[in-house]
């Protein structure tokens, strides 16, 4: 029987706060298992859109033994006994989901039965410039961009003030800069020992539904990288107005 504090962990955060990136480095321990944004599973599908193997989900051999035991396919059928069956088909003692904003939709409630399961909540910050720096790359109108952004964090925020006993907070900066030290403080929390294998994602084979499509993400090489283009790309009245409405929360 596993140690493990959590059996299941949520992840939760932005867009574009670098879950892929977190999904990869965690899914890379022997004993921890990564799918993906669980919750976006049937869009997924739906959408034809490809597990991070390649292939269709439908097609992925991973998926083929993974999707029997998840009769739902959105995050308002998930239950932990789906993800207990899960775990025991992969052989994992932890499971990651990295739906993120679905994420705290399947626990917002005090009756969500996620509460009493074994589940913690990992909070990843990201820099509130870079996230909506990526918005913006995405063509989305500043105002709704902002108003997004915030109102989301301010929820988050909330939930990890709530539950500090179950919720980590992870800064993605401080993940690129030194990774070692911070897997190894996710690895505390849940409650698993640190392996160095985890920093090298590239040896290990990845199957998240809902993979990230970014350029920038297929780009990675062996390194951990921190992505600043917001540097070069948000204009000095645009990071004005994002550090103003950033103040009081993490950013």
């Amino acid at each position: 029987m596993s140690a493990a504090s959590f059996r299941n962990v949520l992840v939760m955060g932005a867009p574009y706060s670098g879950s892929t990136l977190l999904g990869r480095l965690l899914g890379s321990h022997s004993r921890i298992a990564c799918a993906g944004e669980l919750g976006l599973l049937g869009q997924a599908i739906a959408n034809l859109r490809p597990c991070s193997c390649g292939r269709l989900v439908t097609d992925c051999p991973f998926w083929q033994k993974v999707l029997p035991l998840l009769p739902g396919r959105t995050h308002r059928e998930h239950r932990p006994a789906d993800y207990e069956r899960v775990r025991a088909a992969l052989d994992a003692d932890v499971l990651i989901d990295l739906s993120k904003a679905l994420c705290w939709r399947m626990v917002r409630w005090p009756w969500s039965p996620w509460r009493n399961a074994s589940t913690g909540f990992l909070y990843l910050v990201r820099d509130s410039r870079a996230v909506i720096a990526s918005e913006l790359r995405r063509n989305r109108p500043l105002s709704d961009a902002l108003h997004k952004h915030f109102k989301w964090a301010a929820r988050f925020e909330r939930l990890a003030e709530s539950h500090p006993e179950r919720t980590l907070v992870l800064r993605y900066e401080d993940l690129c800069a030194t990774p070692e030290p911070e897997l190894r403080r996710i690895c505390r929390w849940i409650g698993v020992a640190y392996e160095p294998g985890m920093q090298r994602p590239q040896d290990h084979e990845h199957h998240f539904a809902h993979s990230s499509t970014s350029s920038y993400a297929r780009s990675w090489s062996d390194e951990v990288r921190l992505d600043q283009r917001w540097r070069d790309e948000l204009s000095p009245a645009v990071r004005m107005e994002i550090e103003r409405r950033a103040e009081g929360l993490r950013r």
